[in-house]
């Protein structure tokens, strides 16, 4: 459990129940020629940059999040999530990823197979133009609000499991996000003094019911 902050003071709270999560971004990707190799290049987080509505709060990830998990993880490179569609593994030196001071930073060596050339053709046509990341968090703050909602920002990773190219987004709606969100925002009332912890409780409450429909 969070410590109770006094009003207006940050407040650093570690997850008590770590769980896998999924973002998506608008990535700055692209393909690029390396002699002849074709590449996978790119942003798949940028930091500061705020999310659409997660469902009655917005995320943002903090400068350096990144800078403590690389190192330790053995990260693929999927397509949609999907196992059986493997792009580059950092193990094998076909994706690289980087902290920078604009985000995280990837280069994917993408094999000559066939669905890693049409994927390809579809990004070099501009018909795919995202990417998602797998992740549990290790630590996170709410010390701010936007649009009169709480913000979490993301300043620590756990573990990073993959970074996708995807077709569609992972939109937090859907019932299976929405119930994810509604235990994180649960994490966010933990934290909270007393005089704002009802309501908040209540906003927690609503997001679950959503995600049981």
């Amino acid at each position: 459990m969070g410590q109770v902050q006094a009003p207006g003071q940050k407040t650093n709270h570690r997850q008590t129940l770590p769980q896998r999560e999924i973002r998506t971004y608008k990535a700055e990707i692209r393909t690029a020629e390396d002699g002849a190799a074709p590449k996978i290049a790119g942003y798949a987080a940028v930091y500061d940059a705020y999310s659409e509505d997660m469902g009655g709060w917005f995320e943002k990830i903090a400068p350096g999040a990144f800078s403590g998990v690389l190192a330790g993880s053995d990260i693929r490179a999927l397509i949609n999530h999907d196992p059986n569609m493997v792009l580059g593994r950092s193990k094998a030196g076909t994706l690289a990823c980087r902290d920078d001071n604009t985000g995280l930073s990837i280069e994917i060596t993408p094999p000559d197979v066939g669905y890693a050339n049409d994927l390809l053709i579809s990004m070099q046509r501009g018909d795919i133009d995202q990417m998602s990341f797998a992740f549990i968090v290790s630590d996170a703050n709410w010390d701010e609000t936007r649009d009169g909602m709480p913000v979490r920002t993301i300043t620590g990773f756990q573990e990073l499991f993959d970074v996708s190219v995807v077709t569609y987004p992972a939109y937090p709606t859907t019932s299976a996000s929405v119930r994810s969100n509604s235990e994180i925002f649960a994490d966010y009332a933990t934290v909270q003094p007393p005089e704002n912890k009802a309501g908040a409780e209540i906003r927690a409450k609503k997001l679950n019911l959503r995600g049981k429909i």
